[in-house]
């Protein structure tokens, strides 16, 4: 999932809605710190990986809370805050 030449830490895995596995990390990329999240199967699986972080931005730290309407919480780095990202 991550990218062959990233550094990826923080693994975590969750089940969302129908059972469907959701994945979340956060990996280094082009000198940045980005949260990651991916569908894992489902009817429409991801095949790569959503950055949850703004443009140019930087965060950490993606924790998962499966359910219908499944999101990330993360550490957006820039703005020093938490916030909710939804998991596409």
């Amino acid at each position: 999932l991550s990218s062959p030449d990233g550094q990826a830490t923080s693994p975590e895995v969750q089940i969302g809605a129908g059972g469907v596995p959701l994945a979340a990390w956060e990996e280094l990329d082009n000198g940045l710190l980005t949260a990651r999240v991916a569908r894992l199967g489902g009817e429409t699986p991801t095949i790569a990986c959503t950055d949850l972080d703004r443009a140019g931005g930087e965060s950490a730290g993606p924790r998962l809370a499966g359910g219908s309407a499944p999101m990330a919480a993360l550490v957006d780095l820039d703005r020093n805050e938490i916030r909710l990202a939804r998991v596409p």
